[in-house]
């Protein structure tokens, strides 16, 4: 009975560190990406598109 019980919570904490996992992976890979000049080149270009206008509109 009590092996049971612990088995869901198991689970649980398998799943929980998967998911740390994953996110862990994504900001490593964000931040990687933001560190690439060539991407913050990309996104400090002007495309003609200004923040401030576009949230006036």
């Amino acid at each position: 009975m009590a092996v049971n019980g612990k088995e869901p919570s198991m689970a649980l904490l398998r799943v929980q560190r998967g998911g740390l996992k994953t996110l862990r992976g994504d900001i490593t890979m964000c931040m990687s990406l933001l560190s690439d000049p060539d991407t913050t080149r990309f996104f400090h270009e002007d495309d003609g598109i200004n923040p401030a206008e576009t949230t006036q509109a």
